[in-house]
């Protein structure tokens, strides 16, 4: 069945099935979402179902309802629409699994010529909402060759940094047969997030 996630702040809070036909939102005891917040109205905001759609309504709420940054009164809900009520959060996920919002979705694909000592690294938004682009580079490039001692380093900043949310991060250095061999680094553990800095297979 449907359902809503309720965060705040990146936290999420629970997760509410839509059962009914008809499920209310709003700071007041009955209603089926309880948000206990001054920002809230009583009775702010209720989804309803109409055939096989689902609508989102304010109810005339103090503060006003948006979804995807956008204020609405009434709105056709389509899985992975991101409902803002105060501060809190409420990411629709349709009937079936994962947010779905758009349709079909489609990968970006992009091809990038590499050359030998080039460093790529991945991470997790665990990193990115806690440690500029500017500090993340500066990171890589003062521990470079040792993939290891980068991505331990850049969990170890993410946490400092207050570490809201897990912290995941793979550095790869591509290494060639002259003189550049790989650096192949173990699993690096943090407190509370983890870290797995690999590297390129030699070739």
């Amino acid at each position: 069945m449907p359902r809503l996630v309720l965060s705040l702040d990146g936290v999420v809070l629970k997760e509410v099935p839509v059962a009914k036909d008809r499920t209310t939102i709003g700071r007041r005891s009955h209603n089926d979402l309880v948000i206990d917040n001054l920002a809230v109205s009583g009775e702010h905001a209720v989804l309803f179902k109409t055939g096989d759609d689902m609508y989102l309504e304010d109810l005339g709420s103090t503060n006003g309802t948006t979804v995807n940054g956008q204020p609405i009164k009434k709105h056709l809900l389509l899985g992975g629409d991101l409902i803002e009520i105060g501060k809190y959060r409420l990411k629709y996920i349709a009937e079936g699994g994962e947010p779905t919002a758009g349709g079909d979705v489609e990968p970006e694909v992009n091809e990038i010529a590499l050359r030998i000592g080039d460093v790529l690294m991945l991470c997790s938004d665990g990193l990115t909402e806690m440690v500029d682009d500017v500090q993340i580079a500066g990171a890589i490039f003062a521990s470079v060759p040792d993939v290891q001692r980068a991505a331990q380093r850049l969990v170890d900043m993410a946490n400092a940094a207050g570490g809201r949310d897990n912290v995941s991060v793979i550095v790869v250095r591509l290494a060639g047969r002259k003189g550049l061999e790989p650096r192949r680094a173990s699993a690096a553990e943090s407190r509370p997030s983890a870290a797995v800095p690999v590297s390129s297979p030699s070739g």
